[in-house]
């Protein structure tokens, strides 16, 4: 039986983490993203957000400058081991896939941040949605990931979710990865909607969150954590499963994998593009050192949309417990995540029985 901490425990695991991921976002702001650029000619090209203005929501399919790419898209139901290389193969993998799926939500912000900047660091070009500041009749969509669930025994505190609308108390707390781009700040994350388990059009499974506050933002990494809160303890149980079964089946992959002469370097994503139910990506991954200690970001050639962005980039045989690149931009060639690390394993502790 898995071991059930107090409230405590639970606010002291909360504190440590919050240290930890401040560190991260302070290491990569020491990551000069203009020197990667001018040493290797690196060309960022455009971030992966969708906007969706009112009325216009099936125009993708005719205006999509990687429409190319919609027929490699492969929907979560229909994804299967003969859509992996034949090196790569296994129930292990498949599983794996299948549990990041269950942990990657789609997400929909409706306002935009007067605080954004004009010019993204990188790439010197214009911020996405700068020109959209203070506006709330934009609709953006990206993706995220579970990145840690918490239960909040005696909060006392109203919880706003879609379920209750604050007839019961929160029970307990879910950390959203996605890229700041997507969602930028406390401002935004408060006009932000989480779907869980969008996995077709019928919308059975699905549940909605809202989004409350950023929890840790940096637009050099391009890394968000934002915080949602719910009543609903099956949820909260179901996710903290599914998070713990993602950790333990990544690791049996990576030491399956991790000696591997394999010549493809194999990356999944899965994502919302278009802000469509969840589709699988394959493709391959490269590895591009950013500058200090492990800190580095990655090249791919995974098809990816407009709303991909902030889909966790699965780089197989590379991943660590703490591995947190998501997707950012593409350019002509290749698409890129941000900076992150792929830092090792701890023991995975459950926070529910």
């Amino acid at each position: 039986m898995a071991k059930k901490y107090d409230g405590v425990q639970r606010e002291s695991t909360r504190r440590t983490e919050q240290s930890d991921i401040s560190d991260l976002a302070h290491l990569s702001k020491r990551v000069k993203h203009s020197s990667l650029s001018e040493s290797s000619k690196f060309e960022y090209g455009n971030m992966e957000p969708d906007r969706v203005d009112p009325g216009q929501r099936e125009n993708f399919k005719l205006t999509c400058p990687k429409i190319k790419d919609h027929d490699k898209f492969i929907p979560i139901a229909e994804f299967k081991n003969e859509d992996l290389p034949v090196e790569y193969q296994s129930t292990d993998l498949i599983q794996s896939v299948m549990a990041l799926a269950d942990l990657t939500v789609r997400v929909r912000c409706k306002y935009t941040s007067s605080s954004r900047p004009k010019v993204h660091q990188a790439s010197g070009t214009v911020y996405p949605f700068y020109r959209d500041r203070g506006r709330n009749n934009i609709i953006r969509t990206g993706t995220g990931r579970v990145w840690h669930v918490m239960m909040l025994e005696n909060s006392g505190e109203p919880c706003s979710c879609h379920r209750c609308e604050g007839t019961k108390t929160r029970q307990g707390r879910i950390t959203i990865l996605t890229a700041t781009h997507v969602v930028f700040n406390s401002s935004e994350a408060r006009a932000t909607s989480v779907d869980f388990f969008f996995d077709d059009e019928s919308r059975s499974s699905c549940v909605t969150l809202k989004a409350e506050e950023v929890y840790v933002a940096d637009a050099v990494s391009d890394r968000c954590y934002f915080d949602c809160y719910t009543c609903d303890v099956e949820l909260l149980q179901k996710l903290s499963k599914i998070w713990i079964k993602w950790l333990t089946l990544c690791k049996t992959v990576r030491e399956e994998h991790q000696n591997s002469e394999a010549e493809i370097k194999l990356a999944i994503m899965v994502a919302h593009p278009h802000g469509l139910p969840k589709q699988v990506s394959v493709g391959r991954w490269f590895e591009i050192q950013d500058s200090v200690d492990s800190v580095h970001f990655y090249t791919y050639d995974c098809p990816t949309c407009p709303g991909s962005s902030g889909a966790y980039v699965y780089t197989l045989a590379r991943q660590g417990w703490w591995s947190n690149h998501v997707h950012s931009g593409a350019n002509l060639s290749l698409n890129y995540s941000g900076s992150g690390i792929d830092w090792g394993w701890c023991t995975v502790a459950a926070s529910t029985t």
